[in-house]
């Protein structure tokens, strides 16, 4: 799940509880609200997973916005075979674990990157 969100200048932030004033959500649930509440913009549930952010109006105003999400997954390890997006990353107290792909049950998608010493 998500754990912060940012979409045309408003940032929204997972909590145990959903406040659209406060710009926190629970769930998806709470997050379509907390976009959806946005004068410019309306946001739905689209297939069960994805949200679908549509402007309010038509406008080139409205184009090219880009939504920040910050996804925080604590990795299982990350083997090879276990369920990743492309371009996801996890991190254990050793390592950052990078998918380059879709998983496979066979295939090798994940790179291991070593956490190492604090960057001065």
């Amino acid at each position: 799940m998500y754990k912060r969100q940012t979409f045309d200048g408003s940032t929204f932030t997972k909590a145990a509880e959903t406040s659209v004033p406060a710009n926190t959500f629970a769930d998806t649930a709470g997050l379509i609200s907390c976009l959806d509440a946005m004068s410019n913009w309306t946001a739905a549930i689209t297939n069960e997973v994805d949200i679908k952010i549509e402007a309010a109006a038509n406008g080139t105003e409205y184009n090219e916005k880009r939504c920040n999400l910050i996804y925080v997954r604590t990795s299982a390890g990350a083997a090879n075979g276990t369920v990743g997006v492309a371009n996801e990353i996890c991190a254990d107290d050793s390592y950052l674990y990078h998918c380059i792909g879709a998983n496979t049950i066979t295939g090798a998608n994940w790179r291991r990157i070593a956490r190492g010493d604090v960057y001065y």
